[in-house]
């Protein structure tokens, strides 16, 4: 099936082809193909040590890897293409924002009054206190001023891999609105890795799902207009939500409560990848925390700065 989205145009920002990966022992991604369009909107979902964290970091340059992975016709890990933001695990950890300085000092000493409007904008919008300080502040507080310090420079593709844990429904779905309008008026791209879809029905252009280190299956979501103006037509790439949409419309008729029908088809995918996971007899995937020690023995303190 195709992969691009019918959206403002067909230029490509990032193209995997066929690529493999692994620590020295079993692959962790394997003939991965992937091509995401400027302007998308992308939900990466699969069930833990799928390969979703790794994939989004070979896309961000921090792995070497066999195969050809390019983001703005530029190699990822060789080139560093400018305008890529990533925000992972190593990012939430970051010690800078635990230090007992202000919310306004870090800010300022991260480069934020360089674009005084974007950082004010996400200020207001995580509802962000100028004069917490950040030794402080509770694990959702702190999480919304990370967000801020890493959305303010302007970014042209945004690798998130599961950043909104702590946000409450309300922050999370002002982020995801600000996320939204950023891709339509800059013409900016967002692939997220992510475990929680509440909110998320209309949001994504397009959904890949990672099974076993494999693109297994990609669908797209076309956007409204004069020629997609059904749902049936803006869901013709992916008939198992339009099948979810209806029977969620029966459920209602009858005076059930539902889950989203986007959680009830990503739920149905996971539970078959376990299924099949275990008839393999394979315990469990490669988590993020099995990556973090590997990337730990090679670089150690060089890259993560974790034992100081």
């Amino acid at each position: 099936m195709s992969q691009l989205n019918n959206i403002k145009n067909n230029e490509v920002v990032v193209d995997v082809g066929g690529i493999d990966f692994d620590f020295g022992g079993p692959k962790i991604l394997e003939n991965i193909n992937l091509k995401i369009q400027k302007g998308s909107r992308t939900l990466l979902v699969g069930p833990n040590g799928a390969g979703k964290s790794t994939l989004l970091r070979v896309i961000a340059g921090k792995h070497l890897i066999k195969g050809p992975a390019h983001v703005f016709g530029k190699r990822a890990f060789e080139d560093c293409p400018q305008g890529v933001t990533y925000l992972g695990t190593e990012w939430v950890a970051n010690k800078s924002t635990r230090l007992g300085i202000s919310v306004r000092e870090l800010i300022k000493a991260s480069g934020g009054d360089k674009y005084p409007e974007r950082s004010e904008a996400l200020i207001r919008l995580l509802d962000v206190d100028e004069n917490w300080i950040m030794n402080q502040v509770s694990d959702g507080e702190r999480r919304r001023v990370q967000i801020v310090l890493g959305l303010f420079i302007p970014w042209r593709l945004l690798l998130l891999d599961e950043v909104t844990t702590d946000l409450d429904v309300l922050v999370r779905s002002k982020l995801f609105r600000y996320l939204y309008n950023e891709t339509i008026e800059r013409d900016a791209t967002i692939i997220y890795a992510t475990h929680i879809f509440d909110g998320l029905g209309d949001w994504p252009t397009q959904i890949a799902h990672i099974r076993s280190g494999t693109i297994y299956e990609i669908h797209n979501i076309a956007p409204k207009s004069s020629e997609t103006n059904t749902l049936a037509q803006r869901l013709a790439n992916f008939p198992r939500l339009l099948e979810a949409i209806e029977n969620s419309k029966n459920q209602l008729e009858e005076g059930k409560i539902i889950d989203s029908p986007l959680l009830q088809v990503i739920e149905g995918w996971l539970a078959k990848d376990f299924d099949e996971r275990i008839e393999r007899g394979d315990t469990r995937g490669h988590t993020r925390w099995d990556e973090l020690s590997e990337n730990m023995k090679v670089y150690g303190d060089r890259f993560y700065n974790y034992w100081k």
